[in-house]
């Protein structure tokens, strides 16, 4: 028989007290040792392992799809958030972000946006030239439930979500340069 068929079972399987009871049985008897116990159920444990392995789960081809890069970053990956981008006090994270919201979250700048001039992407670290340092607090009304509804909620025909609408007015609408 090849080492890698599975062989088939002629009787039912030993259940985990009965082979208990048979090694206290052997090692009472002097038949067996606790070294040589320790032994079968280290070979035994490998051989399982190596039986198994790479047949239910294997990191390497795992494709790392998700809800936020359908085509997995494995093959495609996401691009990195350049600095530190705080949306509403929340500093945001790749793994919780589209590709199209990473790519319009790094083309944001510090201003003053929406259409009634109240989003403010403010800069946390005024004088930073280095944008791979940059730190943004990105904020709008949102305290009651009429300024949440106002908000842009996504449009699931054109494949945009919230954050990406959002992004849109600021990267096209900028209502007052800020001064910091």
């Amino acid at each position: 028989m090849a080492k890698d068929e599975p062989q088939k079972a002629t009787e039912a399987p030993v259940t985990r007290d009965e082979l208990l009871s048979i090694v206290q049985t052997l090692v009472a008897a002097g038949q067996m040792t606790s070294e040589k116990v320790r032994e079968i159920v280290t070979a035994t444990t490998i051989e399982a392992y190596d039986k198994t392995s790479g047949k239910f789960w294997d990191e390497k081809l795992y494709p790392k799809k998700s809800d936020f890069n359908p085509q997995g970053d494995k093959d495609h990956p996401r691009d990195r958030i350049v600095g530190e981008v705080f949306w509403l006090g929340f500093k945001l994270s790749e793994a919780e972000l589209t590709p199209g919201e990473i790519a319009r979250i790094n083309r944001l700048e510090p201003g003053i946006y929406g259409p009634d001039g109240t989003w403010v992407v403010h800069n946390m670290q005024p004088g930073s030239t280095d944008r791979s340092k940059r730190k943004l607090l990105v904020f709008f009304p949102n305290k009651d439930e009429d300024a949440r509804a106002r908000l842009p909620q996504g449009d699931p025909w054109a494949g945009k979500t919230g954050v990406e609408q959002m992004c849109d007015v600021m990267l096209g609408a900028l209502a007052v340069p800020m001064g910091v």
